[in-house]
């Protein structure tokens, strides 16, 4: 009986002699495959970066048209706060709703949410000017009165804040 290695040396096929153009041919295709599956893992590595940054932006913002609705109720708190001062009501009576709206915005800031600033130059990103008014205290461009506060939610505006502008006269 043969042995096992002489067995395996008898059933292996001997390669045929290859041609230098065969080679050369193999070679190349060999090279274009190489570098095929090269792009295609570059590819598959930024597709990976661009669906974890896209469930990021999802995760960010995906209480966004919540918080948007509860910013009405955080304005008609304010709007009652007002009245109510104006109509010098009872401390029992206008501290209750303090507190409601504080603990409001307490709740959207740990949510994200943030005043916008509106105190100097006006700025189209952050900023709705419903109208431009004659000021001569203030240079053109600058923010003369804040009619309704803007927010944003992280880096993204939520609601621009709506202002009046100066202008010279």
């Amino acid at each position: 009986m043969d042995k096992p290695d002489e067995v395996k040396a008898e059933t292996q096929p001997v390669p045929p002699e290859a041609k230098p153009d065969e080679v050369i041919d193999l070679r190349a295709r060999l090279e274009e495959a190489v570098v095929a599956a090269k792009r295609w893992q570059a590819e598959y590595v930024n597709y990976q970066a661009r669906v974890s940054r896209e469930r990021e932006q999802d995760r960010k913002y995906a209480l966004e048209g919540l918080l948007r609705e509860l910013l009405s109720v955080a304005d008609a708190l304010q709007r009652t706060q007002a009245q109510l001062a104006r109509a010098n009501a009872a401390p029992g009576v206008l501290k209750p709703v303090e507190l409601a709206e504080k603990e409001l915005m307490r709740v959207l800031g740990r949510y994200g949410v943030k005043p916008v600033e509106a105190k100097d130059a006006f700025d189209p990103t952050i900023h709705d000017a419903i109208e431009t008014v004659e000021a001569a205290d203030k240079p053109d461009g600058m923010i003369v009165e804040v009619l309704a506060p803007g927010y944003m939610l992280n880096d993204r505006v939520l609601r621009p804040a709506t202002v009046r502008v100066a202008k010279k006269g």
